[in-house]
């Protein structure tokens, strides 16, 4: 399987309009070593972010990399610098590993700003309070040599996360004869919660949300529509196991999409959502 890279920007909120930087959060790093291969924390001529010693650990154990971005004919908010950053190493990176990069923020919504953005029909995947993360107090040792000793949980789950990135691009919305592929998705999630908990007592249960921009779904006509009535959704996670851990919920949302982004259908826009409770 090849492996998956996370571009990152510093954790920030945003209102639609302003953006507020709130710096890069060692939860946040902590949650990109543990579901991705790589890590790009490009730095630029608009804000340079320093390379802490947590930072130049991950550098020296080849995980993480920083690229320097230029941008030019930038002026305004320095949040949107940093977001414009982030756009631009998206781009880098796909062109020199097309789909094997995602882009991630740390933030209440996704903020996607670049050339010729335009508004997009996109489904939201959400996986809600579902995701165990180790605390920021457990070491990025612990963490890496975790995932060596259970890559093969992590393996599953990826794979299966992507299955279902293809059962949504090729159909028109997501019908309950894919149950199957979400049913494996949750056995993934449930082996991650348990191994997680064996290792690290004290997690946070975190929600990952997915942007998915699939070429051919079909939104004529969906105005109106309940996400719950389209996609018969959402799933409680655990709940035949007599406890519910989270759940596995569908949206569909208009979100503005730079172009870069949304001429590559391979690549994924993850909002880590700072709404979490501890497991």
């Amino acid at each position: 399987m090849l492996e998956k890279g996370i571009i990152i920007s510093p954790d920030f909120s945003f209102d639609g309009r302003n953006l507020e930087l709130r710096g890069l959060s060692g939860q946040t790093l902590r949650q990109c070593l543990l579901y991705w291969d790589h890590i790009e924390f490009p730095t630029s001529n608009i804000l340079n972010v320093g390379t802490s010693p947590e930072l130049q650990f991950l550098i020296d154990e080849g995980v993480l990399q920083r690229t320097d971005i230029r941008l030019e004919r930038f002026s305004g908010n320095i949040g949107y610098g940093v977001i414009q950053t982030q756009i631009e190493a998206f781009r880098i990176m796909n062109e020199r590993e097309p789909g094997q990069w995602s882009l991630a923020q740390s933030s209440n919504a996704l903020c996607l700003i670049g050339d010729r953005a335009k508004e997009e029909n996109l489904i939201e995947f959400e996986l809600h309070k579902c995701m165990p993360v180790p605390t920021s107090d457990v070491p990025f040792e612990d963490i890496l040599e975790f995932k060596l000793r259970r890559k093969d949980e992590y393996i599953a789950f990826k794979n299966y996360v992507g299955e279902l990135y293809l059962n949504i691009v090729n159909s028109n919305d997501v019908p309950r004869s894919k149950i199957q592929t979400l049913n494996r998705l949750e056995e993934a999630i449930l082996n991650i919660d348990r191994v997680t908990q064996e290792s690290f007592p004290k997690r946070i249960m975190k929600s990952f949300s997915l942007s998915l921009n699939p070429a051919n779904l079909s939104t004529h006509g969906l105005a109106g529509i309940g996400a719950a009535t389209l996609f018969g959704f959402p799933i409680p996670l655990g709940a035949a196991a007599g406890a519910v851990l989270g759940a596995i919920n569908f949206n569909l949302i208009k979100q503005s999409v730079p172009e870069v982004m949304y001429q590559n259908q391979k690549g994924l826009a993850y909002l880590m959502s700072a709404r979490e409770q501890f497991g």
